[in-house]
């Protein structure tokens, strides 16, 4: 078993499919491997034609940065699948397991280039299998219906995104199906016709705005539980699609129908989503899954990196952050021998570091170097001057004398520049002028500096 790599700047003529000379689409590369193989699928967005008919060999489809945000394909092209009529970018056969993690996949009609099929038994999807053992495994991925033609009753068929038939299995962990709709018939996940033995296994999913969440032949044929329903027409249904044709099911024990809060027109969810921690443990095979394990939805949170702010003002932090998606959060005053007035000095959390949508940082703005006030030496002896002035923070500066004609035993200060109140930096330097006394009969010791 190998791995394969794809990516959009890769090429299928001249690439090899290594990591260093990779192939440029996901239908050459699932065409040209072997059976078992994996293929790494690398940042950035593909735009996909139909793989070719029945897919029998076994593959798993992983994004690279094991984000579902990161790895973007479009289907524009699908087409007949085995010897249904029946049609999908990917359909699986007998005995084959296609596994896909961490990627979006966009089913835009308006994109579709060739191979839509009408009428209501002919389902038109992204990923399709059937017969027994036929597996088709999804875990922390984005599913997206765009534009889906509407037909009354059954006149376009059954737009879906994932399509086990006959004895096919679907297990769906950690997925999001969104905007599967139209006026006729559509189903995020769809295991009814044209025969009865498909079964679907759902747990850890969120299926908002779609004609139909899960549609089965029989209710036996479902293992639904911790997955999250909104705004969709029908959660989920047996026996039939169209609009009032099928049988609504209770949802599982542990699922829940409410806004899941999805950020923008993607997957993620905002940090005060209903959808986390609401979920359960997914399978160990996908231990490589991005996210917390307990939250519903193909990722926790869209965590955004923190700019660096060192050296900004305030006002332009708070513009770099509203641009992270970011906010102010406390603001703190410090004194600094290094960092200019008004410019930020600290900030937590660092920058680079990843953090929830609407996540506060707090910042230390500089006040300058601290100031004191020159002590009044006035009187003291060298050695009482150059302690007062080590305890009120600053330095000795130069010190100089001048005889003053006055009996005193030892040198004591006459005057200080700066003089005795004035406000300074902290560490400043002090120059002091002493009182020396007469000149004759001198028996004290003086240094100059």
């Amino acid at each position: 078993m190998a791995v394969k790599y794809v990516s959009p700047s890769g090429s299928d003529a001249t690439g090899v499919g290594s990591e260093s000379n990779r192939w440029k689409t996901l239908v050459h590369a699932l065409n040209s491997i072997t059976s078992g193989d994996t293929i790494v699928v690398g940042p950035g967005s593909y735009s996909e034609v139909h793989v070719g008919g029945a897919y029998s060999k076994n593959v798993t489809l992983v994004g690279e940065t094991n984000s579902f945000e990161d790895v973007e394909v479009t289907i524009i092209q699908i087409g007949y699948v085995g010897s249904s009529a029946a049609k999908a970018w990917l359909g699986g056969t007998a005995n084959n397991t296609i596994l896909v993690k961490n990627m979006s996949f966009i089913f835009d009609y308006s994109k579709i280039l060739s191979g839509w099929n009408s009428g209501y038994y002919y389902t038109n999807s992204i990923f399709w299998n059937y017969g027994s053992s036929a597996y088709i495994n999804c875990i922390g991925n984005l599913f997206i219906g765009k534009n889906l033609p509407d037909g009354a009753g059954t006149s376009q068929g059954i737009p879906c995104g994932i399509r086990p038939s006959n004895a096919g299995k679907a297990l769906l962990y950690k997925n999001t199906f969104r905007g599967f709709t139209n006026s006729g018939v559509a189903c995020a996940v769809c295991a009814s016709y044209p025969s009865g033995n498909a079964h679907v296994t759902a747990k850890d999913n969120i299926f908002e705005g779609n004609l139909v969440g899960i549609n089965v032949t029989a209710a036996d044929k479902l293992v639904e539980d911790y997955n999250c329903f909104y705004n969709n027409y029908r959660n989920v249904t047996y026996g039939g699609i169209p609009v009032g044709v099928g049988t609504a099911l209770s949802l599982g024990a542990n699922s829940i129908a409410i806004n899941p809060k999805l950020i923008a027109d993607g997957g993620a969810l905002a940090p005060d989503s209903p959808c986390i921690d609401a979920g359960i443990e997914v399978p160990v095979y996908v231990e490589d899954y991005v996210g917390d394990a307990p939250d519903i939805g193909c990722y926790e949170k869209s965590l955004v990196g923190v700019p660096d702010l060192t050296d900004m003002t305030q006002a332009e932090a708070e513009v770099a952050l509203t641009e992270a998606g970011l906010v102010l959060g406390t603001v703190t005053l410090e004194y600094s021998y290094v960092t200019a007035v008004g410019d930020i000095m600290n900030q937590t959390p660092t920058a680079g570091a990843d953090v929830e949508p609407g996540s506060a940082v707090n910042i230390v703005v500089s006040k300058g170097p601290a100031t004191v006030n020159v002590p009044d030496l006035t009187g003291m002896t060298q050695s009482e001057a150059i302690t007062a002035l080590a305890e009120g923070l600053l330095v000795r500066g130069r010190f100089t004398g001048i005889f003053l004609n006055t009996e005193i035993s030892d040198p004591i200060v006459k005057s200080t520049i700066p003089a005795a109140g004035v406000e300074v930096p902290v560490q400043s330097a002090v120059d002091v002028v002493f009182n020396l006394g007469t000149r004759n009969g001198l028996t004290y010791a003086f240094e100059v500096y």
